[in-house]
């Protein structure tokens, strides 16, 4: 990381008291959830295949496709808690024909 935009940076009154160390360590996430869908789990690669490839594109590339009050669908980077903005992005998205999901 080079710089931190000063947009990220909380107040210092808004910052939690230091009362103890923690140790960033990096935990593994194991997705359980083909095992209860194995049938869906051809699906789900390409998805996930999908995702990583447009978060990794630059953020000029990532902003044409971004959301706005006339669609709600799409990237947003600037979402903001407490006033200070979110270190985070999202693609929302939906299917295109939501009556066909099964019920159960």
């Amino acid at each position: 990381m080079d710089v931190v935009d000063v947009a990220f940076i909380q107040p210092i009154e808004h910052r939690p008291e230091p009362n103890f160390i923690v140790e960033a360590v990096e935990s593994p996430l194991i997705d359980l959830s083909p095992l209860l869908h194995p049938d869906e789990l051809t699906e789900a690669k390409p998805v996930e295949v999908a995702l990583k490839k447009f978060f990794g594109l630059p953020s000029e590339e990532k902003r044409k496709v971004q959301r706005d009050e006339a669609n709600p669908l799409g990237y947003y980077d600037i979402e903001y808690t407490k006033n200070i903005r979110d270190w985070k992005e999202v693609f929302d998205f939906m299917v295109k024909d939501p009556t066909t999901i099964p019920a159960y």
